[in-house]
């Protein structure tokens, strides 16, 4: 059950830091995400501030 429990955290840990690795751009008023390196991860597309989410 330990073991179980911590599976669960790690997992959810990973994804709350692979969520926090992007930033939200706005480039001609449209939305977007860059990485770290200032790459974006998705291009501007959005007209509305959306929140990034991993599934």
């Amino acid at each position: 059950m330990k073991k179980l429990a911590f599976l669960l955290v790690l997992i959810v840990n990973t994804f709350t830091l692979c969520a926090q690795e992007y930033a939200l751009v706005r480039e001609d008023d449209k939305f977007g995400f860059i990485d770290k390196t200032g790459a974006y991860a998705i291009e501007p597309q959005f007209e509305k501030q959306v929140a990034f989410q991993t599934a």
